[in-house]
This record gives C-alpha cells, structure tokens and sequence, in this order.
C-alpha cells in the first residue's frame, strides 16, 4: 500500500491471467535494474509484465544518483560475492553495447591508480606521471600503484545510469509514479487461490 497523488493507483502486485503487475518500492538503481530487466524479459516472453516504480523524490534522488559509479572486475577475490563481481562488470559491459553507454550515461574504461600524497614531504619520489595526471603535484607524491587496468576496472555517472535504464524501461511500458510506500496489506482470500 502506498499513498500517490495519482488517481486510480494500483494497490499492489497482482497476478490477473497472463497479466503480472510487479511494484517496485524507490527510484534508485536497483528499482532501475530491475524494472528495464523486467521490460526486457516481458518482450522476450511475450508476456505482460505492468512494471511500476513508486518513488517518493525522483529517480536516482538520493545515493545512486550521486555514488562515484566505480566498477571493477577482480577486486572481490576470495569473497563470497567475487563471481557477483565478474558477473556485474561482464554486464555492464553488454549494457553499455545495448544502450551507447558512453553517450548516454558516460561509461568507460579507466586505469586506476592508488596514490599516496604527502604535504610534509619536500621532494616526492620523482614519480613520473602521465599527462592526464599533470594537475597533481608531483612533489607530494610519495607513493603511486596501478591497481586496475582498462581491461579490470571501468565507471559511470552513476545519475545518468539509473535514469537511462528507467528511460529504457519507460520506453517499453514501464510507469513511475510518485508516491510514499507506506506499507503493504495482503488479500488472504486471494493469497490462498494463488
């Protein structure tokens, strides 16, 4: 249940035949994700899915519109959510083939580095640096590692990404309304049909 200043608002996710209306609760990224996966699949199935995302602000308002958009292939080794990891930046990848990612939400490959500055220090170690890097002051540098390459780390405007996935989703049917979850109720009547 949720309160929306639209009128006639769905009340929840309902299952009528072939028909499936999915709620999502919040504008953020994941909302995002999930709603243009959704759109895309209901496409491939040939089958209706209402997708609806309840946002109270606007889409990607709070941390997903505003996060560094950081995405890197092997830095989760050893975790129990490395393959998630691969899996992510693998699809980030076909994502921003699919959508002109680099056009559209700034998706790129980058090499990353780890940099240690020092303002105490008076000489840094003579660190040369490439000449995308001259607006660093190479006097303060004390210490300087490559810890990704273009091939193992990329990034996004994070903004940018979650409102092009809802654009995508928009495109293929899905709706935003703007409203507050407030909390949910269950038909038991219906609950026990399903």
């Amino acid at each position: 249940m949720y309160s929306s200043s639209f009128p006639g608002s769905p009340r929840g996710t309902t299952c009528q035949g072939s028909r499936t209306r999915i709620i999502l609760c919040g504008g953020g990224v994941i909302s995002a994700a999930i709603s243009y996966y959704l759109t895309v699949l209901s496409k491939e199935l040939k089958k209706s899915i209402e997708v609806i995302i309840v946002e109270k602000g606007a889409i990607a308002c709070s941390s997903s519109g505003k996060a560094g958009g950081f995405l890197a292939l092997d830095w989760c080794k050893g975790l129990p959510i490395d393959e998630l990891a691969q899996k992510s930046f693998s699809l980030h990848a076909d994502l921003a083939k699919t959508l002109n990612g680099a056009e559209n939400y700034g998706y790129r490959r980058v090499e990353t580095l780890e940099i240690y500055a020092d303002d105490e220090l008076e000489d840094g170690k003579n660190i040369e640096l490439s000449e995308n890097l001259n607006w660093l002051d190479q006097k303060l540098i004390s210490n300087m590692t490559t810890i990704g390459t273009s091939s193992t780390t990329a990034q996004v405007d994070s903004y940018r990404f979650t409102t092009t996935l809802v654009n995508e989703a928009k495109l293929q049917g899905a709706k935003v309304l703007q409203g507050e979850v407030i909390g949910f109720s269950f038909d038991s009547e219906k609950s026990k049909n399903d």
